[in-house]
């Protein structure tokens, strides 16, 4: 890159709009794909597989005749990945000092650049899970500036930044939710939980069988034996201890025979909202027979409930419910005032537990350190 005439040759996010997951077959060549510099984790994924897969086959009778597929397999994945890494330990080098050159630039000039070539304007949309972060979690990186091992590391890290803080991740909330957050998924040393500021969340709700307890209940079962609700927790908690989050947008399917218990996500919900996170949440309802149904904006089911919405609450026949009728009625009749005051009260017991748990795990260390101090201690 000599000049700003050969920056301004460099390919768009346009260009690319065809491949959800930037592996090129727009362009006219298949081998630029299968030689990409991601194959490389990929061809390892897949030789691991192999090797685990030879290892199950070779504990049974006729281990040689019913593993001979596969070593051969194994053995052509293993060349294509050492032909590949040869290839690119002489094509780095040149990467790497053609890609330094960019430093002459001021950093916002650099950035702007990296905004042209890793800004999308449409969410970037993750599978999760897949065999390799790199080929589905993310999307393939086709201008090579977010891998450290084949340019500046310098210049990796600013546009990796670049690419978490522009762009709207849309992802759904699963197992491996947390994970993501926390891996450096192409080596750039940029975390996305540290830096990606708009995040579209897809969950389901189809768990009923503990919904109908009251908040103390509630609180206690998923801090205890309910594994379904830990799960979904689980996301939660990354999602506030991510300092740079912006926004947030929560899409909510539910099952259509009761309804949702909201509990699972309401209090995480309220304290993005406290850090100052602007948290939109879409509902919808799960009949089983039709995909088409459009979500709806509830996000006022969330907010602080007013002193209106309190004193309406006390008048109604709701103030002194059992909580089953309570959620049964809450289930029945989209009332937002009234959902207010419920989520909010369940809040309440939730951070009273959480105080507990906080104060219990302190209590806890500090014995440990005096267990740690008596041992030491001389006789």
């Amino acid at each position: 890159m000599e000049s700003t005439r050969d920056l301004l040759r460099i390919p768009l996010e346009s260009d690319f709009e065809g491949d959800t997951h930037y592996s090129f077959h727009i362009l006219p060549s298949d081998q630029l794909r299968s030689h990409h510099y991601d194959e490389i984790s990929r061809l390892r994924f897949l030789i691991h597989d192999q090797e685990v897969a030879i290892a199950k086959l070779s504990r049974g009778a006729n281990a040689p005749m019913r593993t001979r597929p596969l070593e051969a397999r194994r053995h052509q994945l293993i060349n294509k990945l050492r032909a590949l890494e040869s290839g690119w330990a002489r094509i780095a080098p040149v990467l790497r000092s053609e890609s330094a050159k960019l430093l002459c630039l001021p950093r916002e000039l650099r950035e702007k650049v990296y905004g042209y070539l890793y800004t999308r304007s449409k969410p970037v949309y993750l599978e999760l899970p897949d065999i390799d972060v790199r080929r589905s979690m993310l999307p393939r990186d086709p201008f090579l500036y977010l891998h450290a091992d084949i340019v500046d590391p310098q210049i990796a890290a600013e546009a990796a930044q670049v690419m978490y803080d522009t762009n709207t991740f849309d992802m759904g909330l699963t197992s491996q939710f947390a994970n993501f957050l926390q891996t450096d998924h192409y080596g750039s040393g940029i975390i996305p939980s540290d830096v990606i500021r708009r995040i579209k969340l897809r969950m389901n709700c189809y768990w009923q069988r503990y919904a109908r307890c009251s908040h103390e209940e509630f609180e206690r079962g998923v801090r205890g034996a309910w594994e379904k609700n830990r799960e979904a927790r689980a996301g939660f908690v990354g999602l506030v201890g991510m300092h740079q989050l912006c926004v947030l947008e929560l899409y909510v399917t539910s099952s259509g025979s009761s309804g949702e218990d909201c509990r699972d996500f309401s209090a995480f919900l309220k304290l993005l909202k406290e850090k100052g996170v602007v948290v939109r949440v879409f509902e919808r309802l799960d009949w089983g027979q039709n995909d088409s149904v459009e979500y709806g904006d509830v996000s006022s089911k969330y907010d602080t409930p007013s002193q209106a919405d309190y004193d309406e609450f006390a008048r109604s026949e709701l103030a002194h419910a059992s909580p089953r009728d309570l959620y049964e009625y809450m289930t029945r009749v989209e009332e937002p005032g009234h959902c207010r005051v419920f989520l909010e009260k369940h809040y309440q017991v939730f951070k009273r537990y959480e105080l507990e748990e906080t104060m219990e795990s302190l209590r806890h260390a500090r014995r440990n350190i005096l267990a740690v101090q008596k041992a030491l201690s001389p006789f």
